[in-house]
């Protein structure tokens, strides 16, 4: 099934895989599988070192919405320490897939705002 989604490995992405996962392909069941473990132990690592009040997961990958949220909620807490399971929020970004060009596009603003006077009207 995968196949019929992404002939090219260049076309797999977030969305083909979850598409995938969604018709039941097992390949991609294993490589979601494996990259919400992945994406946990980082998360995990993010909240042992930061302490924050909140992770927010934003892009493409953020659109699968439960797929990837559930079981990240149930698998972060393995790889934490210091923080109770509780306490731990993880949250899909508002912006969804364009919170990375908002990101980026604030950071220019930033930027550019140092380099040059800029007036508002």
């Amino acid at each position: 099934m995968m196949n019929e989604i992404a002939a090219n490995i260049d076309d797999v992405t977030a969305r083909t895989v979850v598409e995938a996962v969604k018709r039941g392909d097992e390949l991609a069941i294993e490589i979601w599988d494996e990259t919400c473990r992945y994406l946990a132990i980082g998360i995990g690592n993010i909240i042992t070192l930061l302490a924050p009040e909140a992770v927010i997961v934003g892009g493409g990958v953020s659109e699968a919405g439960r797929l990837l949220f559930e079981p990240l909620k149930s698998l972060v807490p393995q790889f934490v320490s210091m923080v109770p399971a509780d306490k731990i929020n993880i949250v899909p970004a508002e912006l969804g897939a364009e919170s990375g060009v908002w990101g980026a596009l604030v950071l220019a603003k930033k930027e550019y705002a140092k380099n040059y006077q800029i007036y508002a009207v």
